[in-house]
């Protein structure tokens, strides 16, 4: 009986041991999460002047008003194709449609992507390496930065 309940506790202060050092690893010390620049609002290329800062966000702002009916229809055309694909017997010719419809939508999105990362360089020369992020930059955008901010 002596040694159940030792079994237990010592099963508990294990696992709450571990989720301490999982969070205390996570956390940069300041209550944000990652390592560096823990998100896309703080994340700003150093030395840029108020007047700068604020082209960027109507930049950005305007980039992602200007796609949303674009990143709603990709997200709406893979969840048509995870549909198809659920089925037990799933339509090849439908299925491949969907795929083409996506890449065509992938496309597009490629190219408004491009000119506004280009109209982001024509503000600040250092913006636009990573859709207004720096490029390099810690935290979320360190591994694949392809991931968007939504601000």
């Amino acid at each position: 009986m002596k040694r159940n309940n030792f079994t237990r506790v010592l099963g508990i202060v294990t696992i709450v041991g571990v989720l301490g050092l999982g969070t205390y690893a996570v956390a940069d010390g300041n209550g944000r999460y990652g390592k560096g620049k823990g998100n896309c609002v703080e994340n700003r290329v150093d030395g840029l002047g108020e007047a700068v800062s604020g082209q960027a966000a109507t930049e950005r702002s305007a980039f992602f008003k200007a796609t949303g009916d674009l990143r709603r229809e990709i997200f709406q055309k893979h969840l048509e194709l995870q549909s198809e694909m659920a089925k037990k017997n799933p339509d090849a010719a439908r299925a491949g449609s969907i795929q083409k419809e996506i890449s065509e939508l992938d496309v597009r999105f490629g190219r408004e992507r491009l000119e506004h990362r280009l109209r982001m360089k024509a503000i600040h020369p250092e913006l636009g390496s990573g859709y207004g992020m720096r490029q390099g930059s810690s935290g979320h955008h360190q591994n694949g930065g392809g991931r968007y901010c939504r601000n």
